[in-house]
């Protein structure tokens, strides 16, 4: 599977996903320019909002472990809702919800049939509100996801029956 394919795949997810609204991919400063999922094109803000933010990865024998921060958010209130227990603010409610969302992105990636992932489970949660263009509240997630992958040169796009290319990696000295 390529990077590209996972990419759509993690944005399948979001427009499969029955909360969430905008999706995007990119560094934080991409943020303010939301996707919709169902169609890959720009959008007016919508929440809930998934966003992709990749960090580093990491490529070892047999395996390369993908990172992201996986932020999901919603509109917040200052004020006091009236909704579910006395005193939960829109804030909190909105953090609460975007774990939700965070653990059906986990449970699809360990589950689905679509592509054959493993998620790092020591993934790091973070709840915030934050003022972008609107007052937002949500969590973050620190996820590593790992695929198979080898390293095969017989797949490579290289054409090894070329005149003279077995010649020098056969002449091929290493330096002193």
């Amino acid at each position: 599977m390529t990077y590209q394919e996972l990419i759509n795949a993690f944005r399948q997810f979001a427009a499969d996903h029955k909360q969430i609204m905008s999706w995007g991919y990119g560094q934080i400063s991409d943020i303010e320019y939301p996707i919709d999922p169902a169609t890959n094109k720009l959008k007016e803000r919508d929440y809930p909002y998934l966003f992709l933010n990749p960090t580093n990865h990491t490529y070892t024998q047999g395996t390369v472990t993908y990172r992201f921060n996986v932020i999901v958010m919603q509109l917040a209130e200052d004020e006091l809702i009236p909704i579910g227990f006395s005193g939960v603010d829109s804030v909190v409610k909105g953090q609460s919800d975007a774990l939700l969302i965070i653990a059906d992105f986990m449970a699809w990636l360990e589950y689905t049939d679509q592509i054959d992932t493993q998620v790092v489970r020591s993934t790091q949660l973070t709840p915030f509100k934050e003022r972008f263009n609107d007052t937002v509240a949500g969590m973050t997630a620190q996820l590593e996801v790992q695929l198979r992958n080898t390293l095969d040169l017989c797949i490579a796009p290289i054409d090894q029956n070329e005149a003279g290319a077995n010649d020098e990696v056969d002449n091929f000295k290493p330096f002193p």
